[in-house]
């Protein structure tokens, strides 16, 4: 097999079976953030979990593709042959991860892949979607939730509510609070199923809490309840290395962590009309709290990288404070512990752990933004109506979930709650937890704004210089937040190209 072939077959690996594509590999690597900047090459955990998960045995010896392509069981009561057009990436990881699976169930379904044009995966906006979205042949369509109220009010997408009943769909069985965003958002009516969400929650240690006495982190907790837990880790040590209250990661992000932090607590980064808001008051509390908790040694700003001196998994927890037991408490999606999972199955992690939404001081117990999330709808004009709600009643089956929990777990959260737990997984915890439909909603919408991309480039330019200057006395956070909303304020003007120079 030549190398180009090879390539091929890793890109076509199975989602959700144990193995990751290198699309998946990108993905995780951008989610779990471990070595700091969301763009920079694979290392760490990434290459950890890739090594590990290849080397399990993703393409046994022998009949896999039942194992991996298991049917639904649905009755195959299609009385004609149909075709659908559904938007993709592409179509060989289309059908690895929905078609075949799919087609056990329905033999008489054929596939097309819609793949959306070069300006909007260009531009990730409204307009260009819309666009290409009439000038395609899709019958299913995917897109951010951002999207939903603009392409209903357009009519673009037809409301579910009447193909859900027809199809017999239990609404029930979904991620309660997917279901109540898209009513939210389509002004109390379905027009659509959320799929791919992910959401960041604090991921804590109990048995380091338990050993230096701390109590454990409850259901509620703002950031400031976790800063006053963290902070009780001052000076503690673990096997002679430094132990922490609070770390991200393995090469760490301090703008990074302060962004996820400000979103947990409802913040935005710009405001309704894309004017920044860099140095609110809300805003400057957590960059006080991040800085100085990186000057006193409650929160990590180490940066291991073990990767040539170790086997990868064992690299990949060796350079991180969370995952080797030397920090109580991370902020990070469902994503990351779906790797961490790997590392807890060979017994590599031994310490117990757990996961607790951090909310909102107005909202306690809830969620105020997602990491990920896709809406899959049905197009206005699809002559395939019918055909295309029994494709979303797959997505958003009961069975689909929970057979991708049987298999090793779902890389991401899927629209249904599983019928099954995955032991010592708090895949749980996610699935019950709120969200805070408005807060997720307008953090959402603001994402879409121009401005909020120029912002946010700006930021990740010089936000951690700024931080660590905080950190080490050269500068107040006053100082420099007065410097960077200055330079996001141009950005916003200007594109951003004058400011980031």
């Amino acid at each position: 097999m030549n190398q180009s072939e090879w390539e091929k077959h890793l890109e076509e690996l199975p989602l959700g079976s144990g193995g990751f594509s290198p699309k998946s590999m990108k993905q995780i690597k951008e989610r779990i953030r471990l070595d700091g900047k969301r763009r920079s090459p694979i290392r760490g955990i990434t290459i950890a979990a890739v090594c590990v998960l290849l080397a399990a045995g993703v393409w046994a010896v022998g009949d896999y593709r039942q194992a991996l392509f298991p049917s639904s069981g649905a009755a195959k009561t299609d009385e004609q042959e149909f075709r659908l057009s559904v938007q993709y990436g592409d179509k060989s990881s289309f059908m690895i991860r929905f078609g075949t699976t799919y087609m056990l169930d329905h033999p008489k379904a054929s596939f097309e892949v819609a793949v959306p044009s070069e300006e909007y995966l260009k531009k990730q906006d409204l307009a260009s979607y819309k666009k290409w979205v009439s000038e395609s042949n899709a019958d299913v369509l995917r897109f951010p939730l951002a999207f939903v109220d603009d392409l209903a009010a357009d009519g673009v997408i037809v409301p579910l509510d009447d193909l859900i009943r027809q199809e017999k769909l239990d609404l029930k069985a979904l991620y309660p609070s997917a279901v109540d965003l898209v009513k939210e958002a389509g002004n109390g009516r379905m027009y659509g199923i959320i799929d791919d969400l992910d959401m960041n929650m604090l991921i804590y240690n109990r048995s380091l809490f338990q050993s230096k006495g701390v109590p454990l982190p409850e259901k509620g907790a703002t950031w400031d309840d976790i800063v006053r837990l963290a902070a009780r880790f001052e000076g503690a040590s673990d096997g002679g290395k430094p132990a922490y209250g609070f770390s991200y990661g393995s090469i760490p992000d301090p703008f990074r962590m302060i962004y996820d932090i400000g979103q947990s607590q409802g913040l935005s980064i710009v405001d309704a009309k894309g004017y920044p808001q860099v140095n609110s008051a809300s805003w400057k509390a957590i960059w006080s709290q991040v800085s100085e908790g990186i000057r006193k040694g409650w929160i990590s700003d180490e940066s291991l990288d073990n990767a040539e001196a170790l086997d990868p998994l064992t690299a990949a927890i060796a350079g991180n404070p969370f995952y080797n037991g030397r920090s109580a408490m991370t902020l990070q999606p469902y994503l990351s512990w779906y790797v961490m999972s790997e590392a807890i199955q060979q017994g590599l992690l031994q310490d117990e752990w757990d996961a607790i939404p951090l909310s909102a001081p107005t909202t306690p117990g809830r969620i105020s933004s997602l990491t990920d999330g896709t809406v899959y709808a049905i197009n206005a004009k699809s002559p395939n109506q019918l055909q295309a709600m029994k494709f979303i009643h797959y997505l958003a089956s009961k069975e689909r979930s929970t057979k991708a929990v049987e298999m090793g777990g779902p890389q991401m959260l899927l629209a249904a709650v599983p019928g099954v737990k995955i032991e010592g997984s708090p895949i749980g915890r996610y699935y019950e937890s709120e969200l805070d439909v408005s807060a997720v909603l307008q953090q959402a919408e603001r994402s879409q704004l121009p401005e909020y991309n120029r912002v946010m480039s700006v930021l990740s330019a010089k936000a951690n210089a700024e931080l660590r200057d905080i950190a080490g006395g050269q500068s107040t956070v006053d100082e420099a937040l007065a410097r960077l909303q200055a330079d996001a304020e141009q950005a916003a003007i200007t594109g951003g190209s004058e400011a980031s120079q």
